[in-house]
Parts: C-alpha cells; sequence; structure tokens
C-alpha cells in the first residue's frame, strides 16, 4: 500500500520522504541585540566588532558594516557576538513594505542592534534554508502576526512558535544551491543595471562641458505645478489609465491612475516638497501631476528630453534644505541658468541618452523576470 504524502511542495527534486513540521524555535536559537548610545563615541571610535543595524539588510550577505565597537563597549552592554553564518531579519517597523522581509546571513562575527534579531541554527535546518522560508514568510509575519499599533514589531516568542516545515539536509541543500543560482543572477542584472546608470550620469556630465548659449529656465519654458490629487479620488476612478505623478520617485514617480487627463505632451516635472525634492523626470503622452510637482512646458527650437537630463545634474543643489520640509520652488527653478548647445546637438546627444536609457529598461526587464521566478520557486518549493 502507497501512503499518502502530506507535507510534500508542488515542486521538488527527486526526494519522496515528508517534510518535518517543527517551529523555528525548536530549531533555531533566536535573540535580538541592542543599540549603545551614539552620543557616547568612545563606544565606536576605532571599534573592531561590526555591528549591525536592520537599515544594512539589503543583501542576502552581509561582509560589511558602517559602524562597529569596541570590545569595551560589547562587554558593557553584555553583547552577544554572534558567529559567521548568523541569519539577522529585521524587527522593528514592519507596517512599512519595505522593511519586510528584509534579512542577511552573516559573512563574518557581528554584533546587532535592538533593531535586529538573529537565527543560529541548532543543527536541524540550514541557515540558508531558513533565509528563503523568511523571505517567502514575511508578507505573512509582517502583516498577520507583528504587533503594535503603529510601529508593527515581531518578537522572539511570536517567531519562536511560528511553524516550520522541512525537508532533510540533503534536500534543504539542493533547494539552496538552485535558489543560490537564481540570486546571483539577480544580482549581476542589478550591477548591469548600475553600470548603464552610471555611464549615463557620467555622459550627462560631460555634455554640461559642452559649448553653447546661457539661458534662464524661465527664458525656454512656461513653468507651472500640478492640483491637488487625493487617494479618495483615485479610489473612485471608473476606467483609470492615465498616470498621476507625485512626489515620490519609486515606480517612475507613479501615485495611482485617473479616467482623464490634465496634460498631454512633451513636459518637465521636479519634485518639489519633500524628501525628493528637486527630482526631475522627462514625461511624453497624456498624465496628472499633483501639486507637489513643478511642471516645465519646454518652448519649441529646444530639445525636452535633453534638458531634463541636464536639469537633474543641477537642481539638487539648488533646493532649500535648512527648512524642515525641503523645497524647490517656481521661483528658484525659473532662475537657474543651464548651458544648451544647438539644437542639433541637443538631439544628438539625446540619441545617446535615450539608447542608454532603452538598454537600462531591457536589463531591467530581464531582472523582473527573475525575481518573479524566485517569487514563484519560493512558493511552490516550499510548504
Amino acid at each position: 500500500m502507497k501512503f499518502l504524502l502530506i507535507y510534500v511542495p508542488n515542486l521538488r527534486f527527486s526526494f519522496e520522504e515528508d517534510w518535518c513540521t517543527s517551529t523555528i524555535g525548536e530549531n533555531f536559537r533566536l535573540s535580538s541585540g541592542l543599540t549603545p548610545s551614539t552620543k557616547e563615541k568612545a563606544y565606536f571610535n576605532n571599534g573592531i566588532i561590526p555591528w549591525i543595524n536592520s537599515g544594512e539588510l539589503k543583501n542576502k550577505y552581509i561582509s560589511f558594516t558602517e559602524n562597529k565597537l569596541t570590545l569595551d563597549a560589547v562587554k558593557k552592554h553584555n553583547l552577544t557576538i554572534y558567529p559567521m553564518d548568523t541569519m539577522v531579519i529585521a524587527i522593528y517597523g514592519l507596517e512599512a513594505a519595505g522593511v519586510r522581509g528584509k534579512a542577511s546571513i552573516t559573512k563574518m562575527d557581528s554584533t546587532i542592534s535592538q533593531s535586529c534579531m538573529a537565527f543560529n541554527s541548532l543543527g536541524n535546518v540550514l541557515t540558508q534554508f531558513m533565509y528563503y522560508v523568511y523571505k517567502k514568510e514575511a508578507q505573512i509575519l509582517g502583516t498577520r502576526y507583528a504587533q503594535g499599533t503603529k510601529q508593527q514589531n515581531l518578537s522572539s516568542d511570536l517567531l519562536s512558535s511560528y511553524k516550520l516545515l522541512y525537508p532533510s539536509k540533503e534536500e534543504q541543500l539542493k533547494i539552496v544551491n538552485f535558489l543560490s543560482l537564481i540570486d546571483e543572477k539577480i544580482e549581476t542584472q542589478s550591477k548591469i543595471i548600475n553600470d548603464y546608470k552610471l555611464l549615463k550620469k557620467y555622459i550627462t556630465k560631460s555634455f554640461i562641458k559642452q559649448k553653447g548659449t546661457s539661458y534662464l529656465l524661465s527664458e525656454i519654458a512656461e513653468l507651472g505645478r500640478g492640483r491637488v490629487i487625493s487617494s479618495a479620488e483615485i479610489s473612485k476612478q471608473k476606467n483609470p489609465i492615465y498616470p498621476v505623478y507625485s512626489s515620490q520617485t519609486s515606480n517612475n514617480g507613479v501615485m495611482g491612475y485617473l479616467d482623464n487627463y490634465d496634460y498631454e505632451g512633451e513636459y518637465i516635472t521636479w519634485t518639489t516638497d519633500g524628501a525628493n525634492a528637486g527630482t526631475v523626470y522627462y514625461r511624453n503622452g497624456k498624465f496628472n501631476c499633483t501639486n507637489v510637482c513643478g511642471i516645465l512646458k519646454i518652448k519649441n527650437g529646444y530639445d525636452a528630453y535633453y534638458i531634463s537630463n541636464i536639469l537633474n545634474c543641477y537642481t539638487k543643489k539648488y533646493v532649500s534644505t535648512n527648512l524642515a520640509n525641503p523645497k524647490l520652488m517656481n521661483n528658484v527653478m525659473a532662475n537657474i541658468k543651464i548651458n544648451l548647445p544647438s539644437i542639433e546637438r541637443q538631439k544628438y546627444f539625446s540619441n545617446i541618452l535615450k539608447a542608454i536609457e532603452y538598454r537600462v529598461k531591457i536589463e531591467q526587464d530581464i531582472k523582473l523576470n527573475l525575481v518573479k521566478q524566485k517569487v514563484f520557486l519560493l512558493k511552490n518549493m516550499f510548504l
């Protein structure tokens, strides 16, 4: 008689045994860190012990920290020095989507801040396997189980009791090695994308040195500003297809979509208020802008795409940073002076930059497909 296997994933290498059912706490020793007072410079000056904060948990592996503690600080605060191959996760502020799932595996002995928690394997489950389990489960842990009202946090009690399913070590290693190949490809794509962006940045800066004529922006463009567009207005749309650009920089600045549009054609927009003040975008098509976006309609005889790239090299130094909320208002923008070559040269340089931007888009699509593959594999190779 052949028994039905209960605990098996949808996708599997050639293994047949049931996966073990357990909890995280039965397989990992969990402990959180501590943050010494940053006012005590002596704790950090000439430090030798890496000290990890949650903001540094960006990649699968972490081998460098911005801050290091002295041995005296470690002893005084009774900090644990965790061995290499410790998994560290972010446990504070999980109400922010970007924080959920932040985790890294250490490549050096280190200490951790109070915003982190360390996972040390007790033997049955590989740290790398637990890393992928956490990546799969992080959204559920962050949205359903995290505790707190304004700030959502994870505790060792909550994590210890969380269900963990795992196969034999041999099968774990097969899964880990396979997913590591995907991670390496994603990392390679990220480097390629970054290299193209740097190339575009350096080429743009070289264009600034070209001979030409100086203009105030008010001489070559009409300046305006978007309108107040609330999330409530966006939620009431019936057939929203026209983007709403806001002050954010993620997703190309898109906040949502509306049924209708306020602008059509070639424009340049910039963020007027907030942390991203001075960020410039080229827009072409039908779109809307919120009131924290300034708008430039470039006059005939000038290339809007070229000017948008040149402006990105200028605008940040004109942002008023002595305010609680940084700003780059229309009156300041109007008086920015830029040097422009002939329209023929502007278009020539634009074509070069557009070719690089097109290449970036291709590489980003490749990376996106790899990320989608990884999400699919995490969903189907784990329980």
